[in-house]
């Protein structure tokens, strides 16, 4: 129940906002409905530390589902190259119906990132490479001349903005801790 109460506050916010939009029929307020709606699906991502993932934690049963996705990598890639194995992964110590759940979770959470990083990161830089300079530069020629922008120019660049700070966000979280690892030595 806890990890829901953000969406479930979240869906007041949401209950409003379509009361407006349809006595209204503001194109803002639709909008700012698609944004709360994908934040939605943010929050419930059950692949990324946010509610869906302590949601997914707490139904398996199992906490550290990411580490533990990952202990059972290393230890099959172990197994693979014959190396030596110092303890079985958590995966093989539980109870069989957890078991298969955190399984089923460790494949599909480790081929969405790997789709991600490998997949929709890079065409996305090389997108934001070639599109973002002109889309910049008409901006600039419409605050320049005293014109307003068009709501689907503002709307373009504010997207390609946010998802290259959740890119930056996301990448200083993988290589902060190797900063502090580095930095004890």
């Amino acid at each position: 129940m806890v990890n829901l109460a953000g969406v479930y506050f979240q869906s007041y916010g949401l209950i409003l906002l379509l009361v407006a939009f349809f006595v209204t029929g503001d194109d803002i307020l639709r909008y700012l409905i698609l944004i709360m709606n994908l934040g939605f699906l943010m929050t419930l991502n059950p692949f990324f530390k946010f509610d869906g993932y302590w949601i997914a934690s707490d139904l398996l049963g199992v906490p550290n589902l990411r580490q533990r996705s990952i202990e059972l990598l290393a230890y099959l890639y172990r197994r693979i190259r014959k190396w030596p194995i110092t303890q079985k992964p958590y995966l093989l110590r539980i109870r069989p119906l957890e078991r298969y759940g955190l399984l089923l979770y460790a494949i599909v959470v480790n081929v969405f990132m790997g789709f991600y990083f490998f997949y929709v990161i890079p065409l996305f830089l090389y997108r934001f490479v070639g599109t973002f300079p002109e889309a910049a530069h008409e901006l600039i020629l419409y605050l320049s001349n005293g014109m307003t922008p068009p709501f689907a120019l503002l709307r373009n660049i504010g997207s390609q903005l946010l998802f290259l700070a959740l890119i930056g966000y996301m990448l200083w979280k993988i290589v902060q801790p190797l900063l502090r690892r580095y930095a004890r030595s």
